[in-house]
């Protein structure tokens, strides 16, 4: 019997059947030798295997290098990856402009998921009825994506016509949208369809606009972040302070879902283990979006929180996505770390205290789920896009016992929310 000869193809798939018998470490082996010997999509696996630490010992800077030399020579997947690489600075220096740049070129080859973070992104510059012109050429983007065949970019377009934004489509399209991402089972179209439910449906016609790329990139050379919101205060024992309409209603439903694949039981930090499991005590779903699930558009709500609360965006743990059904709770709680001479310690020592919190309503189709601060008398339900920040420390990093917080029970329908952890330091997630 001949023996199978060696190619890049058949490095990439004995290094996939070492990885699921679980030698990660010769899986390792044979995706850098796939990848030299010029296979397209091995250095973006091994780029994601470095970032890791499957296999090895994790190492931005070298997830980085290749992540970019498998862009350059062609991987789409790697394309975006390296564009979010770029703007967050991991394994190289910050560069959204470069960012940017990597995202145009992918767009004018027709890449429907650059198509809709451009797209997306612009939306986010959009600060009243003086950029209609933006805005058209935001819905272009999203009208191509879409064509393209891309559910993210559909929801979006038929979400900004629902909201009355000037888009290229008009509402018999965009319930067929909504219809077509509902077949996929994105969870807020449910709600979305039976409020539109009777109507016209119309196919999505093919897009008439190119959008003109030159014109989106120069526009999009610093990441857009709008002018810092006003904050309500509720308290300052602890500090409190709501953000009405801190994301749009667009906005959240794509934290949502860009969240729900990744989707696991909630699980808690046990400091007497160093592990982290599931306990009664908080019932939910958490998604934590992690680089290699992030894309521009979540590096850019990331980066909204930092400028909205004054802290630097460095200092942000991986924004999580939480989901609570009927029944499920997070009971009273603190955010913050304890020293408690295990793996707490070393997170205090590496990144410092969760000094703060920030949490965003992404849905409001549901009863109950307030989130109380029972030392300090306050129970809040978020709105939809609605920010609510808290501190967890005083001025010098020392827990306040009165951040003691819970997420109440959900009494029906489903309950999105979005949460940020800050820490004292530049959080060191590698």
């Amino acid at each position: 019997m001949s023996e199978v000869p060696e190619t890049p193809e058949t490095l990439y798939h004995a290094a996939a059947t070492a990885s699921q018998s679980g030698d990660k470490a010769g899986a390792l082996i044979l995706l850098e030798r796939a990848a030299e010997a010029g296979h397209p999509e091995a250095g973006f696996t091994l780029a994601s295997f470095i970032l890791q630490g499957i296999g090895c010992d994790a190492n931005a800077e070298k997830a980085a290098a290749w992540c970019l030399r498998s862009a350059d020579s062609g991987s789409v997947q790697a394309g975006l990856v390296a564009a979010l690489f770029e703007a967050r600075g991991i394994g190289m220096a910050e560069n959204w402009s470069a960012a940017i740049a990597r995202l145009g070129a992918l767009a004018g080859r027709g890449v429907a998921p650059a198509q809709r973070q451009l797209g997306l992104l612009l939306m986010m510059r959009v600060s009243g009825d003086a950029d209609e012109a933006m805005v058209l050429e935001a819905g272009h983007l999203l009208h191509h994506a879409a064509y393209g065949g891309d559910l993210m970019a559909a929801l979006a377009l038929a979400r900004w016509v629902l909201d009355g934004k000037k888009m290229p489509v008009e509402l018999p399209v965009a319930r067929t949208l909504i219809d077509r991402v509902a077949q996929a089972q994105h969870p807020v179209t449910r709600w979305l369809g039976e409020a539109i439910k009777p109507g016209e449906r119309v196919a999505l016609p093919a897009p008439l606009a190119s959008p003109e790329l030159d014109d989106v990139m120069a526009k999009l050379q610093q990441p857009p972040i709008p002018g810092t919101p006003a904050a309500n205060l509720v308290t300052d024992a602890p500090y409190i302070a709501r953000y009405p309409g801190f994301l749009s209603a667009a906005e959240c439903d794509y934290l949502i879902g860009m969240a729900t694949p990744q989707l696991a039981p909630s699980r808690i930090f046990d400091p007497s283990t160093g592990e982290s499991r599931p306990d009664p005590y908080r019932t939910s779903y958490t998604a934590s979006l992690f680089p290699l699930n992030q894309d521009l558009v979540t590096y850019a709500i990331d980066l909204r929180i930092a400028h909205s609360v004054g802290l630097p965006a460095s200092h942000g743990e991986m924004l999580s996505i939480l989901a609570y059904a009927p029944g499920q709770e997070y009971r009273a709680h603190y955010d913050t770390l304890t020293d408690d001479n295990g793996m707490g310690t070393v997170e205090l020592s590496r990144s410092g205290q969760r000094v703060a919190t920030f949490l965003i309503g992404l849905n409001g189709w549901y009863k109950g789920g307030e989130t109380s601060f029972p030392k300090a008398g306050v129970k809040a339900r978020l709105s939809v896009g609605e920010g609510l920040f808290f501190r967890n420390t005083d001025a010098e990093a020392v827990p306040d016992p009165n951040s003691l917080h819970a997420g109440l029970p959900v009494t029906r329908g489903m309950k999105w929310l979005a949460s940020k952890w800050i820490r004292e330091k530049p959080y060191l997630w590698l």
